[in-house]
Order: C-alpha cells, then sequence, then structure tokens
C-alpha cells in the first residue's frame, strides 16, 4: 500500500516542478541580465492589440536645382548672364557664362555667384555691383544692396530669383 500512495505522491510533485520550470536566463527586462525571469503578464509598454508593422520611410529629397550669375566687370555693354533651375552646378554656371558673353560680354566673364536650392541677388548702382545668396529673395536683396550701398550710389536690385 506504501507503494502505490508514493508512487502517486511522487507523480504530483514531478508534474508540479514541470509546470514552473525555470526560464532561460537572460529573458528578464532588457534581456541578457543574467536573472531568471518569467512573467505570464504582458509588458507594459506593449499594447493589447497587436502592432501594425513599421515601414522605414526615407526622408523626402527635393531636388537639388542650381541657379548661378555671370557678370563681365569690364564691359561697358551690359555682360551679365543668370541661370536657374538648373540640374547642376556646373550647368549653372556655364549657362550664366554663356549668356554673359551673348549680352556683351567677352572673355572676362566670371561667375560671380552659384547657388543651390536658395536665392541669390545682383544690386547695381553707379560704379558697382554686388552679388548675394541667402535663404530667401528678401534676405539674398537685402545682403546685395548693402555690399553695394558701401561703394558707389543709386543701388538696386538687377536680378533676383530662387532655385
Amino acid at each position: 500500500m506504501k507503494s502505490p500512495l508514493l508512487f502517486a505522491l511522487f507523480l504530483a510533485f514531478g508534474m508540479t516542478t514541470a509546470a514552473h520550470a525555470q526560464c532561460r536566463v537572460g529573458s528578464g527586462p532588457e534581456f541578457g541580465d543574467g536573472i531568471p525571469y518569467c512573467s505570464d503578464l504582458q509588458a507594459q509598454d506593449d499594447p493589447v492589440e497587436p502592432r501594425s508593422p513599421q515601414i522605414d520611410v526615407a526622408p523626402l529629397q527635393l531636388p537639388s536645382l542650381w541657379g548661378a550669375i555671370a557678370i563681365d566687370p569690364q564691359s561697358a555693354a551690359g555682360g551679365v548672364g543668370v541661370s536657374s533651375g538648373m540640374p547642376s552646378r556646373r550647368v549653372a554656371e556655364i549657362t550664366a557664362l554663356r549668356q554673359c558673353r551673348e549680352t556683351g560680354g567677352g572673355p572676362t566673364c566670371r561667375v560671380e555667384v552659384s547657388y543651390g536650392n536658395q536665392c541669390a541677388a545682383l544690386a547695381w548702382g553707379d560704379h558697382y555691383y554686388h552679388t548675394a545668396y541667402g535663404p530667401s529673395v528678401d534676405e539674398a536683396s537685402e545682403i546685395a544692396l548693402r555690399g553695394c550701398s558701401r561703394r558707389t550710389e543709386n543701388c538696386k536690385i538687377y536680378y533676383s530669383n530662387c532655385t
């Protein structure tokens, strides 16, 4: 009679031990702290409803557009070239230089300012000009007028644009 009773007790203790097996090491908070940790409770930061999969979205990339202002400082007949909305700095500068030569400039046409995804302005006075660039037409124009007015009188905005 002792045998069946001992067998029943052994079986009962064996089952409870199996039902409460130790969790794997490192399953606690921060996974890897070396402390066995088991919980039937859902973590507080886990929502009750399943999360929707997150999609990595690349930041919006605006196309890089360029502009340039070229001037021939030795030309009395004009010699100003501009470009805007060009796909590269090089194309913007070549376009402005070509236009500078076509409007009375010569071999001394040079790029005064190149700007990408910004604004630029050209102020012209009695005996001097000044170019500038900035985040807005107003700011670029203000800088150009200030620079021109330091060296000559009657400065006005001759050209302004944004890419």
